[in-house]
């Protein structure tokens, strides 16, 4: 894969960098005007990561990694769970405090670092870790920190840049140049890097979920070409009316794990550790046929769901087509449908990279997927 090396002093410095821009004067402000700005796009991401996490997190006891202004620890207790916020600013600490009493929530706060997680081992049920890790080139010991805190059978639960969106990106001459900027550091993972990752680390996966298709997805810019500042501005607008957002959720939740990472610019992550025999991970697309022909990406969308989803297909395809009721969700519809999946080649649906420069669509087929709770 394309991928820029850094030295250990260059990562030594996005390190340094990336927790002086969390941690300085006015961050904590920043950061949680930033989070609930009234932006279409951003409240659908917030829909789907607090989703994802509330749909997979464990037990009762529940550490919030780098929990920021509370954005998750908030839901989570309004849920009924025990929660531990823990963030290396303080003045974000302070942030969540004064939005969980808002909300009638007393957050429990530690201020801490991720890298010495200040908790003996196996102290919690879950962690949760969302647009944390991914900021940090020792993203690796960072996660095997969480697994440390983690009970047997507790889940761990995060982000990262889908690896199979910049691969396919590399391999048709379309690397976005920022992947070399480490201003603009964002870890990412492949499938492969995944499914190897869980075994080291003693863990399960659980699901992984492509989300953020509106933001930040270059490939979707690159296919839509001219078109594609209207397409964004038209799901935006779309995106204001609650119909159309639940919509949106429901494609991300049901639809988006069906097809490969390559689709959209990131993807969620559910671990589970040492749960023993697991079977390994294998993405639901890899059921569909590889190659075909690249014509109408749409039709072979439903085929290929068809085989995915298999018993589940007819029942979800149903509830679909009852939220088309709302006009907003129907016209949401239809622009996914028609303007931007209708124009992306069928082999982005089922692309794979598979270690080697640039990739190439995964050969063979795999029975059985690897699902959960409808992710």
């Amino acid at each position: 894969m394309l991928r820029r090396e850094y030295s250990g002093e260059e990562r030594r410095a996005i390190r340094e960098m990336k927790r002086a821009i969390w941690t300085q004067k006015g961050a904590g402000r920043e950061y949680q005007s930033m989070a609930y700005q009234k932006d279409p796009f951003i409240q659908a991401g917030n829909l789907t990561e607090i989703g994802f996490v509330n749909r997979h997190v464990v037990g009762g006891r529940i550490l919030d990694a780098g929990a920021g202004t509370g954005r998750f620890t908030i839901p989570l207790l309004e849920a009924g769970l025990e929660v531990v916020s823990l963030d290396i600013s303080l003045e974000m600490l302070e942030e969540g405090r004064r939005a969980g009493e808002k909300r009638g929530k007393e957050l429990r706060l530690t201020a801490g670092d991720l890298e010495r997680l200040p908790f003996p081992d196996e102290s919690f049920d879950s962690v949760v870790s969302i647009i944390v890790l991914r900021h940090f080139p020792n993203w690796r010991e960072l996660l095997a920190e969480c697994v440390r805190v983690l009970r047997p059978g507790g889940r761990l639960i995060f982000d990262m840049a889908s690896g199979e969106h910049q691969a396919y990106l590399a391999a048709h001459g379309a690397a976005r140049e920022s992947l070399f900027d480490p201003k603009e550091y964002a870890a990412s993972m492949t499938v492969k890097e995944l499914t190897r990752l869980a075994g080291e680390l003693d863990m399960a996966v659980v699901t992984a979920t492509p989300y953020d298709f509106f933001q930040g997805n270059v490939l979707l810019e690159r296919v839509l070409g001219d078109e594609a500042v209207s397409v964004l501005e038209g799901a935006r607008r779309l995106l204001e009316a609650d119909g159309a957002i639940a919509f949106h959720e429901w494609v991300t939740r049901f639809i988006f794990p069906c097809l490969s990472p390559a689709l959209t610019a990131s993807w969620l992550i559910a671990l589970a550790k040492g749960v023993g025999n697991a079977s390994p991970y294998r993405p639901a697309y890899r059921l569909a046929e590889d190659g075909g022909a690249m014509g109408d990406s749409v039709a072979r969308l439903f085929d290929i769901l068809a085989q995915c989803l298999g018993d589940v297909c007819e029942p979800l395809m149903a509830e679909g087509a009852r939220m088309m009721n709302l006009p907003e969700a129907r016209e949401l519809a239809f622009l996914i449908k028609d303007k931007v999946l209708s124009c992306f080649p069928l082999e982005v649906l089922l692309w794979e990279a598979d270690g080697t420069p640039g990739g190439r669509i995964a050969e063979g087929h795999v029975a059985g997927s690897q699902s959960e709770n409808g992710d």
